[in-house]
């Protein structure tokens, strides 16, 4: 199969899926499911973060509870069944993406840049996965996974009885994104009313 390719300055990108998390406690911050909150912009987040991943040629799909966020005009994809957390949302991801590419990222994330989708959609290249890191751990929530064999060893690892992104990540000898002080910011998510002020 012939993926579409889509140049961005003199980078070339091939077609992929960001995967948006929005389930989980999502309606903290006075009521208001988080991925909906305005960036500087006015944009909700989530509309943002799928704009941000066009860049890099990625269709955006909500992944989990998303009732609330309908109007967006986003499609999504619920949790798989029996699975808690945000890997309940990554193997949705990779069993239902019509792409061989995905991305993971967090729902509450407002201020991802496309040059940091870009290095993700990079450190692609040459790795089975590949996530953020800040010199200590990976952070899954700003990951990325290619082909079947992805899939199916994520899977397995589900079934072996991981429980955490990160652990998959690890499994999967994932890159190491690392970033600098600026880009770290840039990945911060919103988890109260006080991280906005």
């Amino acid at each position: 199969m012939t993926e579409v390719v889509k140049e961005a300055g003199t980078v070339a990108f091939v077609r992929a899926t960001v995967g948006i998390l929005v389930g989980g406690k999502a309606t903290r911050m006075g009521g208001v499911a988080k991925g909906l909150l305005p960036t500087s912009d006015g944009e909700p987040i989530v509309t943002r973060t799928a704009r941000v991943f066009r860049h890099v040629n990625a269709d955006a799909v909500l992944l989990g509870s998303a009732a609330a966020y309908a109007d967006t005009g986003l499609p999504s994809l619920p949790d798989e069944p029996g699975i808690e957390g945000p890997l309940a949302g990554l193997l949705a991801l990779l069993r239902h993406a019509t792409t061989t590419r995905v991305f993971l990222v967090g729902g509450d994330m407002p201020f991802v840049t496309e040059a940091l989708a870009a290095r993700l959609a990079s450190a692609l290249r040459d790795h089975e996965a590949a996530a953020a890191h800040d010199g200590e751990r990976f952070l899954p929530l700003f990951s990325a996974f290619t082909g079947d064999a992805a899939r199916a060893r994520v899977e397995e690892s589900i079934k072996g009885g991981a429980r955490s992104p990160s652990a998959i990540l690890r499994a999967l000898g994932a890159a190491q994104l690392a970033l600098s002080r600026d880009e770290l910011a840039a990945l911060a998510d919103w988890d109260t009313d006080d991280d906005r002020a």
